[in-house]
């Protein structure tokens, strides 16, 4: 499935790779995925999503970073991270309210 540039979508990524601590600092802010979650949520625009590599995606990095709040960043999350993408237009905004509250969801 071909993915254009600047598609909003939603990208579930394992524990394990997004509470590597290089990894966390960007998108977490430093902090951990609590023990009972197995999975995380990242909100963001498509960049590149024919890299045999991985996706590349825009995300906005949280106001609890030292780089300035809602500072877009490009990353790139490996395939073998990925546990599900989700072309996100439809979405409802109080589903990423709610998963935001709770601390599931980084970017948006």
């Amino acid at each position: 499935m071909n993915i254009e540039k600047d598609t909003p979508i939603a990208v579930v990524v394992t524990r394990e790779w997004v509470n590597r601590r290089g990894v966390r600092l960007f998108i977490r802010e430093g902090r951990e995925i609590p023990k009972e979650a197995d999975s995380h949520i990242i909100l963001g625009n498509v960049l590149d999503a024919n890299d045999a590599r991985g996706l590349w995606m825009e995300s906005k990095r949280g106001g609890q970073s030292q780089l300035p709040a809602n500072q877009p960043m490009g990353i790139m999350i490996p395939w073998n991270c990925i546990l599900c993408i989700v072309i996100r237009q439809d979405l409802s905004p109080e589903l990423w309210d709610e998963a935001r509250k709770i601390g599931f969801v980084t970017g948006g």
